[in-house]
């Protein structure tokens, strides 16, 4: 799956240049994913402010003025889980198609109302679904992975968990590989679990 997502980032950039590829134009598709990646930066970024965290302070993004480092940390590794695998479903399903976008002269591509409903109402239903998640061993919906994330690393922060204790059992992207490289990789966890 890794490399299959590899190849898909090689070939986005070239679709968008030759305006031919998978949804019409890769323009639109790049639109959808950076739509999606929106919905889970807000997503990851109030999980971070519940919690007591700066979403702005991060530590593998550069901090910048209106950026949400920390938040771009956190989805690091929830975003092929939740956004590309999403937006490939959509498409390859056939639920949204390239005619619910259109390309301003500027560059920019708007989705209409009826295509961001349904992206919307897809992702919602994304984050219902349930998996186990690999340090807590239980059953939680999909949209609570940011929220369960947040709470460990603003736990290992403030020295209530011990890093000892998280190794090879922790979701990678978020804690253990802020402090040393992970064997365990979430991509392919949470591919295995919605697999199932």
């Amino acid at each position: 799956m890794r490399k299959a997502c590899d190849t898909l980032r090689y070939l986005l950039p070239l679709a968008t240049r030759t305006n031919v590829g998978m949804f019409g134009n890769g323009r639109f598709f790049q639109g959808l994913l950076s739509y999606l990646y929106t919905l889970l930066t807000y997503d990851v970024a109030s999980a971070l402010e519940v919690v007591g965290l700066d979403p702005y302070v991060g530590f593998l993004h550069r901090d910048r003025p209106g950026r949400p480092s920390l938040a771009l940390d956190l989805m690091e590794e929830l975003r092929p889980v939740f956004a590309d695998r999403l937006a490939l479903s959509l498409v390859n399903r056939k639920q949204i198609q390239g005619k619910g976008f259109t390309q301003k002269e500027s560059g920019g591509v708007l989705m209409d109302d009826e295509t961001r409903k349904k992206v919307i109402t897809a992702w919602q239903e994304r984050k219902k679904e349930e998996i186990t998640h690999p340090y807590l061993k239980e059953r939680i919906p999909f949209g609570l992975i940011p929220h369960v994330q947040a709470m460990l690393l603003a736990r290992y922060l403030r020295g209530d968990l011990d890093a000892g204790n998280l190794r090879h059992r922790l979701v990678p992207g978020t804690l253990e590989s802020l402090f040393h490289r992970y064997d365990a990789d979430l991509f392919s966890f949470l591919v295995d679990q919605a697999d199932r």
